[in-house]
């Protein structure tokens, strides 16, 4: 964490976004990402246990309520399989589920037109199915 740098972190992002976050995105991306920031991110990583395990729980107490959902996924995404897209259905009362074939861990950066495209619509018909 400590010895990141701009280009290195440009390099790292790139993995997990194929389409490219933009400059601006990351500009400020990474001068927010301060010492503070990064010792947060470790601790964060470093006390996080089973991570699964923790989801479980989450999501098994989430499941009864059956919230509304819908579900927008960039399918290259290295770090969070595009399977659990669809897992989500199991938890939630998922309306939709939305794959952008070439986006990847950050979809709503690499991609706000499309993924704006997904979400107005559903939100806009809960606040009518609630008002």
């Amino acid at each position: 964490m400590a010895a990141t740098t701009r280009p290195g972190m440009r390099l790292a992002l790139r993995h997990g976004n194929p389409r490219g976050l933009p400059a601006t995105y990351f500009d400020e991306m990474y001068s927010d990402y301060d010492s503070g920031t990064r010792r947060a991110v470790l601790r964060l990583y470093r006390h996080t246990g089973d991570l699964g395990a923790m989801s479980d729980r989450l999501a098994n107490r989430l499941a009864p309520r059956k919230l509304p959902a819908m579900v927008v996924w960039g399918a290259c995404d290295p770090y969070i399989p595009v399977k659990y897209a669809e897992m989500q259905r199991k938890f939630f009362a998922v309306t939709r589920v939305v794959r952008l074939e070439d986006s990847g861990h950050w979809p709503m950066i690499d991609n706000p037109a499309a993924v704006a495209d997904a979400v107005i619509p559903f939100l806009r018909s809960q606040v009518t199915a609630y008002a």
